[in-house]
């Protein structure tokens, strides 16, 4: 049996990390929380937002679970945390550019303000690091038995 204490360590820190963000950006959307920490973390208030990542955390914290349970399926749940996790990062990406092209190409009403920051979202800095896991164990995804 391969040990995966790194892909382990690797699921628990991005889950605790998305469902913590997730828990946060959920409180300020229902008005529960208004800190200027969570501000500074770039974390908006937005409920469905957060919904989104507390299921990537969810996936990623299952995964670690498994892996201590000593099975090998962890590994999957890590495969799977990654992959939604890049593809909500470049959902929001897409979102940014959209934002940045209507504020400096179109000058639209309601972004005379709008900077790169303004869309910077848990989801895009938490998909980096998944993005970089993804780039050290791309040659651990294979679907060849």
């Amino acid at each position: 049996m391969e040990n995966h204490k790194t892909m382990e360590l690797f699921s628990f820190i991005l889950g605790l990390s998305y469902s913590l963000a997730g828990i946060v950006q959920i409180g300020k959307g229902i008005g529960l929380l208004n800190s200027a920490f969570a501000e500074s973390l770039f974390i908006p208030g937005e409920t469905a937002g957060g919904f989104v990542l507390l299921v990537v955390g969810a996936v990623f914290i299952a995964g670690w679970n498994t892996f201590r349970a000593d099975q090998q399926e962890g590994i999957a749940y890590v495969y799977v945390g990654i992959l939604l996790s890049l593809i909500f990062a470049a959902v929001y990406m897409l979102s940014m550019v959209a934002n940045g092209m209507e504020a400096y190409l179109l000058s639209a009403e309601g972004f005379e303000n709008w900077t790169p920051l303004s869309d910077l979202k848990p989801a895009v800095y938490l998909g980096l690091a998944a993005l970089g896991a993804y780039l050290g164990w791309k040659e651990k995804f294979s679907f060849s038995a």
